[in-house]
């Protein structure tokens, strides 16, 4: 588990070279590793994403952000994999798990 700020060098193209309050944890579950990012900005907006078993789920308090992932149909939600790689599919996380995390880590 990270203790200190988290950079951000880019997304995509896009230079964001900053640095955010955030967590970033990898943990081992009798299912399978998990590795959960938790990013919030400098005027309160925050990010959540965690990716477990192939699965990426994300939640943002930018509603915006979670209505677009609620549109994707379920089938275009499974992304293709080239050969040798996971498939893997995402979706919106559920506030209780955004709570959840931040309740641990954020006392």
């Amino acid at each position: 588990m990270s203790k200190k700020m988290l950079g951000l060098g880019n997304v995509n193209d896009f230079q964001i070279n900053k640095l955010y309050k955030g967590r970033l944890e990898l943990n081992k579950d009798y299912s399978g590793d998990i590795f959960n990012v938790y990013l919030e900005t400098d005027i309160g907006e925050w990010y959540f994403f965690t990716y477990s078993n192939e699965v990426l789920l994300s939640r943002s308090s930018i509603e915006d952000y979670n209505i677009g992932i609620l549109e994707v149909k379920s089938q275009q939600k499974k992304l293709p994999a080239s050969k040798g790689q996971a498939q893997y599919q995402y979706d919106l996380s559920s506030e209780t798990d955004v709570d959840n995390f931040k309740k641990r880590f954020f006392r």
